[in-house]
């Protein structure tokens, strides 16, 4: 009991760290959905970690939920060759999973690895004190953290898809269909 107890706390630790090492982002607020607004087009980058694989999810995987819920809801979805840094009416969404699981020693039955998924919309920004200085900055993101057994794994994609409702959502909040 003493070493599950302690897998589990460094499990935590880990999460924590892979947490907090993602660069700062904005929050899912009243000025984070304002700033969708005018956005006609986006293309989807997806990040995941090697512990993925032991739950049989890829990448293609991952960034083909996501394209499709923006494609039902009626937003274009560009490839990552059309998107142009310079274009101020498209945007980037980043997705980001991650999970870190405990020792293949445990129980498999009884093991429950940490997940997180961290989706994300960067887009072109221009800074008030200078507007020569040009850059796409993250506007808006929402993250679902979670823990999971390995018969679990459909977790992440739902919360990918949870997080992509938001996201639908607020875009549409400022972007009303015509």
């Amino acid at each position: 009991m003493r070493k599950k107890g302690w897998l589990i706390i460094f499990k935590v630790i880990i999460f924590v760290f892979l947490v907090f090492k993602l660069p700062a982002v904005a929050e899912n607020d009243e000025a984070s959905r304002l700033s969708l607004y005018g956005i006609k087009k986006v293309c989807v980058v997806v990040d995941t970690n090697v512990a993925m694989k032991k739950y049989g999810w890829t990448e293609e995987q991952c960034k083909a939920d996501i394209e499709q819920k923006l494609s039902l809801a009626g937003i274009k979805v560009i490839t990552s060759e059309e998107c142009s840094w310079d274009d101020v009416n498209s945007a980037i969404i980043v997705c980001k999973v991650g999970v870190v699981f405990q020792s293949e020693t445990v129980n498999l039955e009884d093991v429950r690895d940490a997940y997180n998924v961290w989706i994300s919309l960067y887009q072109y920004v221009q800074l008030r004190r200078d507007p020569n200085l040009k850059m796409r900055a993250c506007t808006w993101s929402l993250s679902q953290m979670g823990l999971m057994k390995l018969t679990e794994r459909f977790k992440v994609r739902d919360g990918i898809k949870k997080i992509m409702d938001y996201f639908v959502n607020d875009y549409f909040s400022v972007n009303p269909k015509k």
